[in-house]
């Protein structure tokens, strides 16, 4: 039914209900008549709150309401029916057909599906010589629905296809007739129907399955169209984005469905679930590109690993230790392909073998030279030259793996000779602890002995040394 269509039923309704208040119950009673005559089943009913049913149940159970002609009886038998009481809607209709016979009678109490009702399919027989419509094809189709064997399937088909013949545009026809496809396993009849039936209702519900078949087939562009389309003309537009989100991610499009979820925020800020939606899909991106860096480090296809290890570098609290230490070890098979990370190790153990360097952590202070009280984060930001130069040539000195990941330090010209220093030196590191009222000592344990070289100029840095200074060394 599309939007022009049911805004002029409703407008019946709303007259109709006008008419209840009024106690004008013949008119109440022609006015759902003239709306069962142009629509096809039960859907405009549905869609109206309870609260209208709920109300006029209220008040048929007083003594205010007395059924004495036909059309009280039908009111009682409808409401009773809206408000899901069987029992009393097929008696209140059957006292009703005592008194006079009409179709619809018939068809109302066809739908009936209470234990006792045992005359449901002679009903809806009798319905359709009354009132052969297409909306009584279609409800003695769904009788036949219920039953499983192949008799009542094919029956259940041969009463759709006439529904739908009378009325090609009837859309939840075509949905039930898609139901019925794909219980005989015919998927290509299912989905044309479901297409047919979204095609004359933009906003049927009918698009969720047709995306969930079209996703089983692997029909995936297709599936996004509809997707789309649903989300364009759905009222339950915040399900088909989050089935949206769920399609771009199997597919591993992780930045589009990023970028997909950021559009509708700024739609809908108020919706907690796309934010939800937002923040999970980036964690599942992080630790999806995080998998195929390890993946790609451990088969050594460095240059793959670092792309990844590179993508996650900007969300650092969902790398380990290990990770970074790999992500490093990659850029340095990069760019100095001679570097042997186990090699390395032999070599400086075998060259100091009683040496346990020190990592010292950003709030670790230096004991000398030009930068001497001031913390490690403050003379990476200052100098970064400085800090690479000490970690370069001070057998002792290294400082966190993380540090290298930082933009000052990366751009430095030292970068990848101190990172080759760095990351061997770190299998033999004790660390120093902020914290710890020793960390002067282990400054001095070091780096005096060099500072004290009479060849030492504490204006210059370290790496601005006369050569008498590394002479002497």
């Amino acid at each position: 039914m599309n939007e022009s269509k049911f805004e002029f039923i409703q407008n019946i309704f709303d007259e109709a209900n006008e008419s209840f208040a009024l106690k004008e119950y013949s008119k109440y009673v022609n006015k759902i008549i003239d709306i069962y005559n142009k629509i096809d089943c039960n859907c405009f009913f549905n869609m109206q709150e309870d609260s209208i049913f709920q109300d006029q149940l209220n008040f048929i159970r007083t003594k205010h309401f007395i059924a004495k002609k036909w059309e009280n009886y039908f009111i009682k038998g409808f409401i009773f029916l809206m408000n899901e009481k069987q029992n009393l809607a097929y008696e209140n209709l059957t006292i009703a057909l005592e008194i006079k016979r009409h179709p619809l009678l018939y068809s109302l109490r066809s739908t009936l599906n209470f234990d006792n009702n045992q005359g449901n399919l002679r009903d809806s027989e009798i319905a359709i010589q009354l009132d052969p419509s297409a909306r009584n094809f279609f409800n003695r189709a769904k009788l036949f629905s219920k039953i499983r064997n192949n008799e009542r399937s094919n029956k259940n088909l041969e009463y759709l296809n006439k529904a739908i013949e009378l009325k090609p545009d009837f859309s939840c026809a075509y949905n039930n007739r898609a139901i019925q496809h794909l219980k005989n396993n015919d998927i290509d009849k299912a989905l044309l129907d479901y297409k047919s039936c979204i095609f004359y209702q933009p906003n049927h519900w009918a698009s969720e399955s047709l995306i969930v078949y079209l996703c089983k087939l692997g029909k995936i562009s297709e599936a996004l169209f509809y997707t789309d389309h649903a989300i364009e003309n759905s009222k339950e537009k915040e399900k088909y984005i989050l089935k949206k989100t769920e399609i771009l991610i199997d597919l591993k499009e992780f930045s589009e469905a990023i970028n997909h979820l950021n559009f509708y925020i700024k739609t809908f800020p108020d919706n907690f679930k796309i934010q939800y939606e937002l923040e999970q899909v980036n964690a599942k991106r992080i630790k999806y590109y995080l998998k195929k860096a390890q993946d790609y480090f451990l088969k050594n296809k460095f240059k793959k690993a670092s792309v990844y290890y590179e993508i996650i570098n900007s969300n650092k609290e969902y790398l380990s230790k290990t990770d970074i230490q790999n992500y490093l070890i990659s850029l340095l098979k990069i760019n100095i392909p001679s570097f042997d990370f186990d090699g390395g190790i032999h070599e400086f153990k075998t060259k100091n073998p009683d040496l346990v360097t020190r990592e010292y952590d950003q709030l670790s202070y230096l004991n000398y030279g030009k930068y001497k009280g001031k913390q490690i984060c403050e003379v990476e930001l200052i100098n970064p030259n400085y800090i690479l130069w000490c970690v370069i040539n001070l057998k002792h000195f290294t400082i966190s793996n993380w540090s290298f990941l930082k933009p000052k330090i990366r751009k430095n010209i030292l970068f990848y000779s101190a990172l080759e220093k760095n990351i061997i030196k770190q299998e033999f590191t004790e660390k120093i602890s902020t914290l710890q009222s020793n960390y002067y000592k282990y400054d001095n344990y070091q780096d005096e002995s060099v500072m004290n070289s009479e060849y030492y100029n504490d204006n210059l840095d370290m790496d601005q040394q006369s050569p008498e200074f590394w002479d002497s060394l």
